[in-house]
């Protein structure tokens, strides 16, 4: 049974992908860098 939403988005479509990197500086620098390598540094993630 299919219960009505209303007010909330919900995704019709998604993609994945990956990229890895390091950072000797900081969790938040190797994070970043694999967006980079990822190709969606631009992009605003949702979890």
């Amino acid at each position: 049974m299919a219960y009505p939403v209303q007010g909330l988005f919900l995704p019709k479509k998604f993609f994945t992908t990956s990229g890895s990197a390091l950072s000797s500086v900081s969790p938040l620098n190797a994070y970043d860098a694999a967006l980079v390598k990822a190709g969606i540094s631009q992009c605003n993630l949702v979890y």
